[in-house]
């Protein structure tokens, strides 16, 4: 099975909140990822079950001195990778990865300093225009430019804007008032290469996106790493 260059790292942050999506996380995962592939995650509380054996569990300590800005800076602290994939633990895979394709980005970053981000797939509240066959280019006065939708970061990029007294989304909202017109080129993948559900939507189970995915995949086990009644799910 084919893992992703060295040069990258994949770092997975969570919440206390969302601590016990975990088993499902790394479960689908490691089935359309593959179980070779080193992910680290970064959080508070430790996982009560124990993670598959390509996954790390990294506490920066109590959640109430750890905002998520500052939780991504210890995080960023602990690689030498100059690259990074940011994911979130309810960011639940449900088609096969191109690792083909992630390695290709990685060399793209290699080879053009000035490329910051890789998204793989378009946000759409993104203004774009066309880059190549491959990808847009996400216009230097659009909206998102620091989205947190599953994309590849140059570190030194992601660090630019990060401050640690932000969340998510004050990192999205008010990272881009900075992002605007800074000159970095940022590209989205013009189809989806990391394809996946947002488990929860506002703070609740997203039932339609859950619903899709066991219609689509005839995979009921996933009821059970949700641990909601089937009743809830019945198609």
């Amino acid at each position: 099975m084919k893992t992703i260059k060295n040069s990258c790292v994949i770092n997975v942050f969570t919440s206390d909140r969302y601590i016990h999506l975990l088993d499902g996380f790394t479960s689908l995962f490691n089935k359309y990822w593959g179980k070779e592939q080193q992910v680290f995650i970064t959080g508070y509380n430790s996982p009560v079950n124990k993670l598959p054996e390509n996954f790390f569990f990294t506490s920066v300590g109590s959640q109430d001195e750890y905002p998520w800005g500052k939780t991504v800076t210890e995080a960023l602290r602990f690689s030498k990778s100059p690259y990074c994939i940011i994911l979130f633990n309810d960011y639940w895979f449900s088609k096969p990865i191109d690792i083909d394709f992630i390695n290709y980005t990685i060399k793209m970053m290699e080879d053009n300093k000035n490329l910051g981000k890789v998204h793989y797939e378009r946000c759409n509240l993104m203004n774009v225009l066309d880059y190549n066959d491959k990808f847009h280019e996400v216009r230097q006065t659009s909206l998102y430019r620091t989205s947190l939708q599953p994309a590849i970061w140059r570190k030194e990029y992601l660090q630019k804007y990060l401050k640690n007294k932000y969340n998510p989304w004050e990192f999205e909202r008010r990272g881009n008032v900075d992002a605007i017109n800074d000159g970095t080129l940022i590209l989205s993948s013009k189809v989806p290469y990391l394809v996946y559900m947002n488990i929860y939507l506002k703070g609740e189970l997203n039932m339609n996106n859950i619903k899709k995915y066991i219609r689509d995949n005839a995979d009921m086990e996933l009821i059970s790493k949700l641990k909601v009644d089937i009743n809830e799910v019945a198609i």
